[in-house]
């Protein structure tokens, strides 16, 4: 239907919790789910196993399907671009004009407001996303998780941008950049999971 063309995200409302090898059970207890996977799959009576998503998804597929003897397939699907020995994964083209379509609003703002617009975009632990839109999208600065940062470089990059005459810089920093003694922002949400993020409204 034309519905299902304006659906993001997954559909059928799965989550990235759940490991079936250590599943978290309505008791509390934690049981190894894994071969009742494997089970009902040849129960099924299926040909294989055709798997889309990110690095998460795919170590577990993989491990399921080794241990049942499952013909796999795997289709890298995540904007953070970070399967191994994948170049582009679905969703990453995507991400990135989205963010470079974002630092395109944001510059007029910056410039007519004369301040310092941060854009903070996903990638986890992989900067492909923040560098690609950096690029795509003229910012001054990009953070990266691969290369710690140090708020003093930062500063003085946009001082240097002011005496060239500039009253403006455009910022754009994965979520899980490092300070140059190596931690992380992180956030806490209301059940209890801490996650990346919140480092472009952060204290520094």
């Amino acid at each position: 239907t034309g519905n299902i063309l304006r659906m993001g995200g997954t559909i059928l409302g799965t989550i990235n919790k759940g490991d079936p090898f250590a599943y978290d059970m309505p008791d509390g207890t934690v049981e190894d789910r894994s071969q009742a996977f494997v089970d009902g799959f040849h129960e099924l009576g299926l040909d294989g196993l055709i798997g889309i998503g990110g690095d998460g998804s795919m170590k577990i597929l993989s491990r399921l399907a080794q241990q049942g003897g499952i013909p796999f397939i795997g289709i890298p699907k995540t904007i953070d671009n970070d399967v191994p020995f994948t170049e582009f994964s679905i969703g990453f083209a995507t991400a990135v004009t989205a963010a470079s379509e974002a630092l395109d609003r944001l510059q007029p703002t910056a410039a007519s407001h004369q301040r310092v617009m941060i854009l903070e975009v996903m990638g986890r632990d992989a900067g492909h996303l923040a560098l690609n839109a950096g690029i795509a999208g003229g910012v001054d600065v990009i953070l990266i998780p691969e290369i710690p940062y140090h708020l003093e470089k930062i500063a003085d990059k946009i001082a240097s941008l002011r005496q060239q005459g500039r009253n403006h810089a455009l910022v754009v920093c994965s979520e899980a950049i490092r300070s140059a003694d190596g931690g992380s922002v992180t956030t806490t949400h209301v059940d209890g999971e801490v996650r990346y993020g919140g480092v472009g409204h952060g204290p520094g």
